[in-house]
């Protein structure tokens, strides 16, 4: 949104931030950006161009546009026009606003004017400069001296004498320097009571007291064009030039520092053209910078970046760094495409070791005694510390080629890691560590060691190994059984100085195990900037120091508290390398990433973020006629309309620069109480359809959704009643309510009277012919439902029946087996359940001879004799066309060949009466099976593939000549599982696999 350079940065009392460009004045939340309009402007018409500003001590914005004289209303965020009818024709460059004797005095200057302007007397007096100087800058002093800068020197003013007094002064030439009539672009008094003034080609200059200007030396080989300035700190200035960056410049040292647009710097400068430079209260420096703003935390001076690939001297040659190590003061690193550099605090990049690495060193480890242990893609290999010569590092049979993603150094072991497994060096003896069959993954990622245990990071778990040292040195090693560990890529682990050990994950943030307690997780949920863990640094100042791929945060070691080390915009580096971390001897902590290295100075950081105030930035209301209202900033308490049907808050707190980490919370006391989280990307409050009365709205921030700010937003919210919600409103027509209820009372008990005798009466006939109606409805519906489940022709359940009532045996079957099982105890088979398939033999025979009339009388016949052999109990079902089913329950299955052979018996044993004259004989076929058929995988098979299973028993009878039975009782245990579920898809392959019954002989 922001169009053009930015002009200039402003603060408010509340916190709030003020932009111009060349679109005009915007407000900024740390969030978003709301414009400022301008009061009763037309849409067809421009409006005026913003081109000073200026804010008074009280907070008051005001603006000098080219029709004159604004003053910014915060609430509204709209800019109302200042004494217009003296003011409007004057065009305002420059503006500058204080107070003398209770008196407002505003002094500003169009091209080559001035003006003061007193707002008690509004008297309006004019000035022109000798030679009519062209005027670039005002600055009026603790003294209440104004000074301007024109093109044609220095000039002052006794502003108080003229005000006091109103006596026109002429304007006073003051030397600066050696110079009478230098260019002046900008002025400004420090707090320690220097007045500086920057030119447009002659330099910086500084008068203290009463003493003569004195030129500090800007440490440039040109002198630039002072364009805007601004102290930072007692006495230390940063000035803003065109065309050569930013110059900070120590009045008291004289010291200097340039800062300039770099391509090759993310963090650096985006543009060399300063327009403008602002230090608000909170210590951050506002820079615009070309057509950006760049935001400097001049607080935070214990980290730096050191961006490689700069064409800086001395510094780092590469940009991506992969791996760094720390040894005496002096800085390992290995970047670019092969190599490491050696870098010192003090003398920079001072050596290059192993240029022919050909492939990025991605592992480095630096021994106490000074060895260097690196890996790159294709080599592994050792540099001497003295000779610093690379050998290649061969351990037993592993190839000096292999790649080494870790290595651990003691005294007298040398341990690398790498995805070939796990090798140790340990003083002559050389060898790979075999781990335990249980290990399934022997990827290496990481290693850490604790006294005699070695933690082993893989790309899919933790082990431990327990060091064993005899004649040889082996590990006895076991997985790390946590439920999130064991399915994580382990990519950094850490022993603390407590015994505490510290697990870094790929995607489950950072894990921490205390000697005598459980494993605690610290995610992004507990304020870790993400939970992809690249390295653990080390332990600093109580602290353990991670990088992730968002940022670098500190953890304490006692709380588990997280506080964010680096943010954005500081990120300049992520992601960070999973190998570059380490801490100097000098407790500076380094990570390595991207665009080069990032130290910490952990003795001189700050843990605790300075507190930031919570705003309203908006407040919308709906009306009760769908109107809406918008009420902008509002710094005090509210009163709202009656019948509002929503009010909606939008907050934020001011925390410039890292506003998307911000969790907030908010209630309404007097509504419902209850906190309601919201994010940085949803800041509304939202109250719908609310009562009159009285509430308070509460808003709190926190950095990590845990621990929240006590400088909460309180704000009083009063909601008037409409007048029919009044408390007179309300007893009148409570009053008039009991009144009607009285009178409609006394009509309603006489009219209750007569009606009650004929009510009762018609009742009590209605009631009687109720009562033989629903008599007869629940008979018909006892007979649609036995109906519904029974054979019309036989008189036999169906199928129906049967689906609503074997769901229940089964689950009684599968429960007394689950117990079975729990108790290690052998289930009996008095439990079982057994299926009959039986089939009429021939039957097609018998209606196609005699008829279907005759072949009914053989299944009616049939269900009766059957009816001799099975219990009220079992369930006998007509199941389809000439077949029964029958299901025999609490039966052992060893018993059900004695029901088959009973059936065959008296099915085929008497003949049936077809006719008067016809009598014939008619077997059946039967086959059968026990439910569960697999008593080991009693869960293998559900009752319709049993049934299916009976029915291949009745094929077999079948095909063994008819009238006789065959069953399937039982599987052996050694049976496995796939077998059966091959029998559930393919049925006919059960004589495979089960135990069969059938007669010694089959009947003819």
């Amino acid at each position: 949104m922001i169009d053009g350079p930015i002009l200039s940065v402003l603060e408010t009392n509340d916190g709030f931030k003020w932009i111009v460009d060349s679109k005009g004045l915007w407000r900024w939340d740390s969030q978003s950006l709301k414009s400022v309009s301008f009061e009763n402007k037309q849409s067809d018409t421009p409006s005026p161009q913003i081109q000073a500003t200026f804010v008074t001590k009280s907070g008051e914005v005001w603006v000098g546009t080219q029709q004159g004289l604004y003053r910014l209303n915060q609430e509204k965020l709209q800019l109302n026009a200042y004494e217009e009818s003296l003011l409007s024709d004057v065009s305002i460059l420059n503006l500058n606003i204080t107070s003398i004797a209770n008196n407002k005095i505003f002094t500003f200057a169009s091209d080559r004017s001035l003006f003061i302007f007193n707002d008690k007397t509004k008297k309006l007096s004019g000035f022109e400069l000798p030679d009519r100087a062209r005027i670039h800058a005002l600055h009026v002093d603790s003294k209440h001296q104004l000074w301007v800068g024109s093109g044609q020197g220095l000039f002052q003013f006794p502003l108080v004498d003229i005000v006091s007094s109103g006596v026109e002064h002429s304007p006073l030439r003051v030397e600066v320097g050696s110079y009478k009539k230098p260019r002046i672009s900008s002025i400004l008094s420090t707090a320690s009571g220097y007045l500086v003034v920057g030119t447009a080609d002659k330099g910086l200059f500084v008068q203290n007291e009463d003493a003569p200007f004195r030129q500090l030396a800007m440490g440039t080989s040109t002198l630039p064009w002072l364009f805007t300035m601004s102290e930072i700190k007692p006495d230390l200035l940063l000035l803003g030039t065109f065309g050569q960056g930013l110059i900070e410049v120590n009045i008291n040292t004289h010291e200097t520092r340039q800062f300039s647009h770099n391509p090759l710097q993310p963090s650096s400068l985006a543009d060399d053209n300063i327009w403008s430079t602002f230090a608000d209260s909170k210590g951050l420096v506002w820079i615009g910078a070309g057509h950006t703003l760049n935001i400097f935390d001049a607080n935070n001076q214990s980290i730096i970046n050191i961006f490689g690939g700069a064409n800086i001297d001395k510094s780092l040659s590469y940009r991506k760094v992969h791996a760094v190590q720390s040894h005496h003061g002096e800085l390992f690193v290995g970047s670019g495409n092969a190599g490491i550099e050696i870098l010192s605090p003090v003398n920079g990049k001072i050596e290059q070791l192993w240029e022919t690495s050909e492939n990025p060193v991605e592992t480095l480890h630096v021994a106490k005694n000074g060895d260097v242990y690196a890996s790159s893609n294709f080599a592994s290999v050792e540099l001497d510390s003295a000779t610093k010569q690379a050998l290649p590092l061969a351990v037993s049979t592993r190839h000096p080629s292999t790649f080494t993603t870790a290595f651990l150094s003691t005294e007298t072991s040398l341990w690398l890691g790498g995805t070939d497994g796990l090798w140790v060096q340990h003083n002559a003896i050389e060898k790979q560590i075999e781990f335990a069959d249980s290990i399934a993954e022997r990827r290496i990622a990481s290693l850490a060691i604790d006294e005699n245990r070695l933690w082993i990071g893989t790309w899919q778990g933790l082990v431990k190994g327990d060091i064993q040292i005899g004649e040889t040195i082996d590990l006895a090693t076991n997985y790390i059984a946590h439920p999130i560990l064991k399915q994580q890529y382990i990519s950094s682990l850490f022993v603390d100085d407590n015994g505490y050990l510290w697990v870094g994950t790929g995607s489950a943030g950072l894990f921490v195990k205390p000697t005598y307690a459980d494993w605690t997780q610290i995610e992004s949920i507990s304020g870790l900037p993400g939970n992809n863990i690249a390295a653990i640094a080390g332990e600093s100042e109580d602290h353990i120091w991670v990088s992730t791929t968002q940022g670098i945060a500190a953890i304490n070691r006692h709380s588990f508290a997280v506080s964010w080390a680096v943010a954005a915009p500081s990120v300049v580096n992520a992601p960070y390398a999973p190998s570059a971390a380490t801490i100097t001897n000098e407790n500076d902590i380094v990570f390595g990433g991207i665009n080069g290295l990032t130290i910490i100075d952990s003795d001189n950081f700050t843990f605790s973020k300075p507190p930031v105030p919570v705003v309203l930035t908006d407040i919308t209301l709906v009306h009760h006629d769908d109107t809406i209202e918008s009420l902008g900033q509002a710094a005090t308490d509210l009163t709202f309309p009656p019948l509002t049907k929503r009010i909606t808050f939008e907050f934020a707190a001011l925390d410039y620069l890292t506003p998307e980490h911000t969790h907030y919370r908010y209630r309404v006391i007097g509504l419902d109480g209850n906190w309601i989280q919201a994010n940085a990307e949803q800041r509304l409050a939202v109250i719908t359809m609310p009562q009159p009365g009285d509430y308070t709205l509460q808003i709190e921030y926190s950095y990590d959704g845990v621990t929240w700010e006590k400088n909460a937003l309180h704000r009083k919210l009063l909601v008037m009643p409409a007048w029919y919600q009044t408390a007179l409103a309300k007893f009148v027509a409570i009053l008039c309510l009991c009144v009607a209820v009285y009178i409609g009372h006394l009509l309603g008990v006489k009219h209750h009277r007569h009606r009650q005798a004929f009510l009762k009466k018609l009742v009590n006939a209605r009631t009687t012919e109720l009562s033989i109606a629903n008599k007869q409805l629940s008979e018909q519906a006892a007979a649609l439902k036995e109906a519904s489940l029974t054979d019309p022709l036989t008189g036999l359940h169906n199928r129906r029946y049967l689906t609503q009532h074997i769901e229940r045996d089964i689950a009684l079957v599968q429960r007394y087996y689950a117990n079975c099982d729990q108790r290690y105890t052998e289930p009996k088979n008095h439990y079982d359940i057994l299926f009959f398939v039986i089939d009429l033999d021939h039957f097609k025979n018998i209606n196609d001879t005699y008829g279907h009339q005759a072949g009914d009388k053989v299944l009616v016949e049939t269900q009766k004799r059957l009816k001799r052999i099975f219990r009220e109990t079992d369930y006998l079902i007509r199941w389809g066309g000439e077949e029964f089913l029958v299901v025999v329950h609490n039966t052992p299955r060893e018993e059900a060949c004695v029901l088959a052979e009973r059936a065959v018996d008296i099915v085929g044993s008497i003949e049936f009466q077809l006719s008067e004259e016809t009598r014939k004989h008619v077997t059946c076929s039967i086959g059968y099976a026990a439910y569960p058929l697999s008593q080991q995988h009693y869960d293998i098979f559900d009752w319709q593939t049993t049934i299916g299973l009976a029915d291949t028993a009745l094929y077999g009878a079948k095909n063994n000549c008819r009238n006789t039975w065959m069953g399937l009782t039982s599987i052996p245990p050694s049976t496995d599982r796939k077998a059966l579920e091959k029998v559930a898809k393919v049925p006919s392959s059960i004589f495979t696999y089960a135990q069969v019954q059938q007669p010694n002989s089959a009947k003819l």
